[in-house]
């Protein structure tokens, strides 16, 4: 009767072992977790080893070199510590004494199962002592037992953690029950209704069901946390499509506003000038005072030029390849330099590093390039100076660019400003930017250019 309740037991357990082994290989076949791996590899060492004990129920058939129960049992334990020890993310810092052991017993197991079997040779042929087959026995089930208490003071540690509770549960089940099955092989040898080998495979039960429960916990918080980080790369990649489409739209409605200046410039600018030239040609054909008529073909002449100078500013200001601050300012120095020259006037540019790095709009660089020549030009023509400067530099604020002179100057508060001044206004008001104008008579004149 005990030895049906005994394999009836085993063959439980055996059925319950296959189906966990085959239900965790079918798992790593899909996720290829090297957790999943380790454990499926320690359950079919399992299976095998309890399917071999229900085949040979009572006695596994032994040869004087090989006995196939001993062999059996130390394989899975080996397979136990390997998966133990990926399980529990064992490290040297945190863990020392679990993780020596856990590296240390894989090899001494292989040693105990050549040792085991030379000593219980040597033993069959009364050469030794049997002494040191059950010593080797006892010393190799020690160690193991010092790697499922390391073990348990780790897990111990992380017991905060629901993975790791259920592997406390089942590494102290096993450890309970292994000791149990080791103690009724010794010492009662068959005289107990449950026989230790019904107790070591009641301990892989609980071990597998637990150890079980962990994986499945494990797996099933990886693979939320999953779906929560490609929900986040998700919404990221969303997020990045949708600030695309918005700056593509901005780049668009820019592109557009830029077309619509440039052809209300080109109209404005040019087209009074185009407009003015051809009523001259037309009067110049009717006209017959040679003084007039000079006078009319240098108007020609310069209105032409003016055009000119335009639509050269115009073309320059649409290369996208003058999109810095140092090409616009480098501009401004070769268009201020020959005039200061044919006026003699002494000229000075400081012009900061820093400066080169701002960020700079089209409009703005074309904007900011225009009230600077139309400063320049004012200097040139009305302040009677001896002096020039032109300086950038960074402020909290901005950008600043500043001309200024040592000529004559004038009230600002009395004198008309005239269109120059009124036209560099709008100009700064286009873009956002503080244009201000400081001038005595007597004191020379000051513009300074804040550009945000």
């Amino acid at each position: 009767m005990d030895t049906n309740i005994n394999f009836v037991i085993l063959a439980m357990v055996t059925g319950a072992l296959l189906l966990a082994a085959v239900y965790h290989s079918v798992l790593y076949y899909y996720n290829r977790l090297k957790l999943l791996g380790s454990y499926t590899l320690y359950l079919w060492s399992v299976f095998v080893y309890c399917f071999t004990r229900c085949i040979y129920y009572s006695h596994i058939p032994e040869t004087l070199f090989i006995v196939p129960d001993e062999l059996l049992q130390m394989v899975s334990f080996v397979l136990y510590i390997k998966f133990t020890k990926v399980a529990m993310e064992l490290d040297r810092v945190n863990d020392p004494l679990a993780y020596w052991f856990c590296k240390v017993a894989p090899p001494l197991v292989v040693v105990y199962i050549v040792a085991f079997h030379l000593f219980r040779a040597l033993t069959m042929a009364h050469l030794i002592p049997g002494v040191f087959t059950v010593v080797s026995y006892l010393f190799i089930r020690a160690i193991l037992l010092f790697v499922g208490f390391t073990s348990l003071i780790a897990v111990i540690k992380r017991r905060t953690n629901v993975y790791y509770r259920y592997i406390f549960y089942a590494i102290f089940s096993f450890i309970l029950l292994g000791l149990l099955a080791t103690v009724f092989e010794v010492v009662f040898k068959f005289k107990t209704p449950i026989s230790s080998l019904s107790l070591l495979a009641l301990g892989y039960n609980l071990d597998v069901f637990f150890f079980s429960a962990a994986i499945s916990y494990r797996v099933r918080q990886e693979t939320i946390e999953k779906e929560a980080a490609n929900k986040r790369v998700l919404e990221q990649e969303i997020e990045l499509q949708k600030a695309n489409l918005e700056r593509v739209v901005y780049s668009y409605k820019v592109k557009e506003e830029e077309r619509n200046r440039i052809a209300t410039e080109l109209h404005d600018e040019l087209g009074s000038t185009l407009s003015s030239i051809s009523i001259l040609s037309d009067v110049i054909l009717n006209e017959r005072n040679e003084t007039s008529l000079r006078a009319m073909q240098e108007e020609i002449q310069s209105n032409t030029k003016l055009m000119m100078e335009k639509m050269d500013d115009i073309i320059w200001s649409m290369n996208p390849r003058n999109d810095s601050m140092a090409k616009m300012l480098l501009r401004v120095r070769l268009f201020a330099t020959p005039l200061f020259e044919a006026r003699n006037i002494n000229y000075h540019f400081d012009f900061d590093e820093k400066i080169f790095e701002f960020p700079i709009t089209i409009e703005k660089r074309q904007q900011g390039y225009l009230i600077l020549k139309e400063a320049v030009n004012n200097l040139v023509k009305h302040a009677k100076s001896t002096e020039a400067y032109l300086a950038g530099y960074m402020k909290d604020e901005g950008l600043v660019l500043q001309v200024s002179d040592n000529g004559r100057g004038y009230e600002t508060s009395s004198e008309s400003t005239g269109n120059g001044l009124y036209n560099m206004k709008q100009r700064a008001e286009n873009i956002s930017a503080v244009l201000q104008v400081e001038s005595g008579s007597g004191k020379g004149t000051v513009v300074t250019l804040l550009i945000k």
